[in-house]
């Protein structure tokens, strides 16, 4: 049997295909083959070339100008929402018939607001337009204080 050494052979890829002989070529040329591609090397760098810029001027003024025509569109429509949505609340409060109830000790503005819910309105927004019948600009109640609320 032959022996076989691994640094004398070479496969292209895997060792499933047939190993051949490793191979030198040489390639022969002076010094005015080396001059000669350093001439076409220095032809290549000295052509001359487009300034490399991926937007023009117009075109990133468009796109600026459509940002910000998307986000005015956006902030526009979430106002526009939030006035309805608060109109709506309004709307079902407004006409409510109102009852007095006097503060007892240890009551909030949100155990109120549970306490006489209407139906479609949330506790955050009952409370806010309790604030807003009575006058009243924070959450600090008084024992004894008279409050109106909307009872439906």
């Amino acid at each position: 049997m032959k022996k076989q050494y691994v640094n004398r052979y070479i496969s292209d890829g895997t060792s499933a295909l047939a190993p051949r002989p490793c191979e030198f070529t040489l390639l022969e040329g002076g010094a005015s083959v080396a001059q000669d591609i350093a001439i076409s090397a220095e032809f290549l760098n000295k052509r001359p070339s487009a300034s490399y810029r991926p937007f023009s001027r117009k075109q990133l003024f468009v796109a600026a100008l459509a940002l910000v025509a998307i986000v005015c569109f956006l902030v526009s429509t979430y106002n526009f929402r939030a006035t309805a949505i608060e109109n709506e609340i309004l709307d079902k409060l407004q006409y409510a018939p109102v009852e007095t109830i006097t503060v007892q000790p240890g009551d909030s503005l949100w155990k109120i607001a549970e306490d006489h819910s209407v139906s479609g309105v949330s506790t955050t927004d009952m409370v806010r337009y309790v604030q807003k019948i009575n006058h009243i600009s924070s959450d600090r109640l008084v024992s004894g204080q008279l409050l109106k609320i909307p009872v439906v």
